[in-house]
């Protein structure tokens, strides 16, 4: 039995617990109230990535992923400028040996094309300077010192010709590597130009790619074009170069959270991937896409975009309505938010 010591006790600890609950609630309360609306800084609104595809009709809202997605959470989306191709109407083609107006051609993908020529010899360049391509025809009728003389260079030597023109054309750039593993041997046969050692060369093809802290700059044209790829014959001879203007990377804008497998495959669900190279003919309909490739880049704005932002490069295996089936690749934006 409880004495009444005991119990008046007992009752002073439970007023004292609920006396030391009402003031902690009291306290919270008025903190709450005071405290004001809690805000997050907003991440900067970017607009989303926009690529000319080479195919016209959209993907097949039916895909199936088979490839991991690379272990990334953020990456950085920077601010960039394209607009490094002034003058070039005129630069370029000095440069080169050409002289005169040069002939307009419009062309269904790539729109309104500056053509010059001379002595077998031509230059295309795009009219809003996003692209160069020189070219030697390699005829020995034609061009007899094209591709004969006295010694073929090394790759390495080649690959400083190809520099010191870009060089000479204004268009050097940080982000330009040579891309030594992609480098080839050819020799000319009766209709085109092949493959072979380099012992039996006639000319040799070099390639420069583009990086953005070690991922690759990825054009919109596709993942195949790198930004130069040329040609180099004998005595040192430039006889081909193409060329894809890369624009200057700025500032770092932010970094942005790279997407989960679920949120690529709700993008691929609703239409998000851009096709940008197909072994299928240009009028097969897609109706399936598996995925067995997935890798991280940046794609090169088209000119006049203000920022550069992280992109999926997705390859696989697509399926056509009439049951072809052939090579796919797509590009799909690869942060959030946009």
């Amino acid at each position: 039995m409880w004495g009444v010591d005991e119990m008046v006790k007992l009752l002073n600890v439970k007023l004292l617990i609920f006396i030391i609950v009402v003031a902690v609630l009291g306290v919270g309360l008025l903190v709450w109230s005071t405290r004001g609306p809690v805000t997050t800084e907003p991440l900067p609104e970017l607009p989303a990535v926009k690529v000319t595809p080479v195919m016209p009709q959209p993907v097949a809202p039916r895909h199936t992923l088979r490839a991991p997605l690379p272990q990334v959470i953020k990456l950085p989306v920077y601010q960039y400028d394209g607009d490094v191709v002034a003058n070039f109407s005129s630069r370029w083609p000095n440069a080169l040996g050409f002289s005169g107006e040069p002939q307009e051609i419009e062309d269904a993908l790539e729109g309104t094309l500056l053509l010059w020529s001379k002595e077998g010899e031509t230059l295309v360049v795009a009219a809003d300077g996003s692209r160069l391509s020189y070219r030697v025809d390699l005829s020995t009728e034609t061009h007899p010192t094209g591709v004969f003389g006295s010694f073929l260079p090394s790759f390495e030597a080649a690959a400083e010709i190809v520099g010191g023109t870009l060089t000479e054309l204004g268009s050097t750039s940080e982000l330009l590597e040579h891309e030594a593993a992609k480098n080839k041997a050819l020799k000319v046969g009766v209709e085109y130009v092949r493959e072979t050692t380099v012992d039996q060369a006639e000319l040799l093809e070099i390639h420069f790619t583009a990086k953005i802290d070690n991922y690759l700059l990825y054009l919109p044209s596709g993942p195949e074009q790198d930004a130069v790829l040329a040609w180099v014959g004998r005595n040192g001879k430039l006889l081909r170069l193409e060329y894809c203007p890369l624009g200057t990377v700025g500032e770092k804008i932010a970094d942005y959270p790279v997407k989960d497998e679920e949120e690529l495959r709700r993008d691929l669900e609703r239409g998000k991937g851009t096709v940008v190279s197909s072994s299928l003919e240009g009028g097969e309909e897609i109706v399936s896409v598996t995925i067995t490739k997935v890798s991280l880049g940046y794609l090169r704005p088209q000119f006049g975009a203000t920022v550069i932002q992280p992109i999926f490069v997705l390859s696989g295996q697509a399926k056509a309505a009439s049951g072809k089936t052939g090579t796919v690749t797509l590009y799909l934006p690869a942060a959030t938010p946009f």
